[in-house]
């Protein structure tokens, strides 16, 4: 090596700077070959060993450039070495760094040390800045130090550097303001990094946390298990409302999260670490809990007051057997005393009436319990229509009323003949109970497509408010009409109506324009395709529903 005191080629200005312009074709050309004396590179050797170097060669005295090679005229933009040699150095440094350039450039000079290598931006000629890395070294040039400038471009680095740290910024907010509780740990489990949210969950603050043993601080011997599984088989686990107690919280109690614990591998497919992913579902899961800890209670005290109201209507049934009997028998030994057999009349016709109510109730009773058989066949529906018709025109006669009926024949659905019977039958004397004299009662039947076949009662009386129209089938439901007449009874026929035409896959629903305004309700069930030919006189007769129950 030489003395620094010595000059080298860059430092002598026996001939100015060549034009080393931008040459996007080709590099510049070595007219002759570099002579070699008693074993040195000749002085034009050395010239061209820099103008020829990819890198960037400058040499400065900390305030003017002395030389620039052809890669700095072109990592500037300059036309020529003309353009740069001569100029101030600092004003190839971009405002906001200058003034610690200037110290760097003075500590170099005043100590004669190099630097290492500095990242740093450069303006070229047009303004804009591209990214570099330098590296200088202290040299002397005539008696005086001077400094030697290694530049290389590193644009692309810094552009990649740059999206890099986007991509890094990003991936920082979503994990720090991810409302999951996040952690990750490394093969032993060691905590390298939480979001603020698993912090807050888990009562410490992030910094208790990094560095600590995930088991040492949450003990729990079943979830350390899962977590080695993970971390040997490299496969994923998934859970759902997993309990969990905080050893050091027992005060929180039970705590409810679902897990996604997920292996991450490195480069050579080894397990490296493992992240959780924890949702807080403490609050939801209590909450279902709670809700079927109540269903619970509810299906209890249904079937308590389903026992109630089966003992109770066996009790309510017992006597009415007796009293109808001794209606007979007073009937037959008293036939001529008018004033006994009209008393004798009404008592008949209220125990009916009764033994109906008791009997709609224990149909209620054995639907709820699912003690209630059903017999379904091919039926008729102008049969069931016509059947209850026939039962309650006396009744509608009595009550001074007219009853219009207009039936579509060769309707047929599935079903039980009885219990269709029963429904029909309910819905008329339903629409007796609330008309006054001289009102009247339509009776409809017919398709209302081709899949489905409809039954409409539909009256003159009293009407239903229509806030009350969504809770008119519910038991113990009554409506009180703008006359103030209220609808009387428990609302246990409508029951059994709803709960009989949901047993034939159908439904059943009321309308009314207001109290005084009259009522009309709709059973709808789906038509039987392709039914066969009824049997002659089948179902002619009205019919009681079957008594059929299933073993209590």
């Amino acid at each position: 090596m030489r003395p620094m005191e010595e000059q080298t080629p860059l430092d002598r200005e026996t001939e100015p700077s060549r034009d080393v312009g931008p040459q996007p074709e080709s590099q510049p050309v070595v007219k002759q070959p570099c002579a070699v004396h008693g074993g040195a590179l000749s002085e034009e050797c050395y010239r061209c060993l820099v103008e020829l170097s990819p890198a960037v060669i400058a040499v400065h005295d900390g305030s003017r450039f002395l030389f620039i090679n052809g890669a700095g005229v072109r990592l500037l933009g300059a036309a020529n070495a003309d353009e740069i040699v001569g100029t101030p150095v600092l004003e190839s440094i971009p405002p906001e760094h200058r003034e610690a350039a200037r110290a760097r450039i003075e500590q170099m000079l005043c100590e004669g040390k190099p630097t290492p290598w500095v990242e740093q931006q450069l303006l070229r000629r047009d303004g804009s800045a591209v990214d570099v890395e330098m590296i200088s070294t202290p040299i002397a040039r005539e008696g005086r130090q001077a400094l030697l400038v290694h530049v290389r471009e590193i644009t692309a680095r810094k552009q990649i550097e740059r999206a890099m740290q986007r991509q890094q910024r990003l991936l920082d907010a979503i994990f720090d303001n991810i409302l999951a509780h996040v952690v990750y740990m490394d093969r032993d489990f060691n905590i390298v990094r939480v979001n603020a949210t698993y912090a807050e969950g888990s009562g410490h603050s992030v910094e208790e946390l990094i560095g600590r043993n995930h088991f040492v601080l949450f003990p729990n011997k079943e979830n350390q298990r899962i977590f080695e599984e993970v971390r040997d088989t490299g496969k994923e686990y998934i859970a759902r409302a997993k309990p969990f107690v905080y050893a050091d919280q027992p005060e929180r109690g039970t705590t409810y999260w679902d897990w996604w614990l997920r292996p991450i591998t490195g480069p050579d497919g080894e397990v490296e670490g493992v992240v959780l992913s924890l949702v807080d579902v403490t609050a939801a899961e209590r909450g279902r809990l709670e809700v079927e800890r109540l269903n619970a209670e509810l299906q209890e005290a249904n079937a308590t007051k389903d026992q109630f109201l089966a003992m109770l209507s066996h009790e309510l049934r017992n006597p009415l057997a007796p009293i109808l009997a001794g209606v007979l028998t007073l009937r037959q030994r008293m036939p001529d005393d008018e004033r006994t057999q009209r008393t004798l009349q009404i008592i008949e016709r209220n125990v009916k009436l009764q033994t109906r109510l008791v009997d709609d109730l224990l149909d209620l009773s054995r639907i709820a319990r699912g003690k209630l058989q059903f017999h379904h066949a091919p039926v008729l529906l102008e049969r069931v229509v016509n059947a209850a018709v026939e039962d309650q025109q006396g009744e509608a006669r009595k009550a001074g009323l007219s009853m219009v009926v207009d039936i579509t024949p060769g309707l047929t659905v599935i079903g039980d003949f009885g219990r269709l019977q029963q429904a029909v039958l309910n819905l008329l004397t339903n629409a007796i109970k609330f008309s006054q004299p001289g009102g009247r009662i339509h009776v409809t039947s017919y398709a209302h497509d081709a899949q489905r076949a409809r039954v409409v009662v539909e009256d003159t009386g009293i009407g239903i408010d229509p806030a009350f129209l969504d809770h008119i089938f519910e038991m113990f439901s009554q409506g009180a009409a703008a006359t103030g007449r209220q609808r009387t009874g428990m609302g246990i026929g409508l029951a059994l109506v709803k709960s009989i035409i949901g047993q034939h896959n159908g439904r059943v629903w009321a309308e009314s324009e207001g109290p005084g305004k009259g009522s009309r309700f709709t059973i709808e069930l789906p038509i039987m395709p392709n039914p066969p030919e009824p049997e002659a006189g089948a179902e002619g007769e009205t019919q009681r529903p079957s008594t059929d129950v299933a073993p209590e």
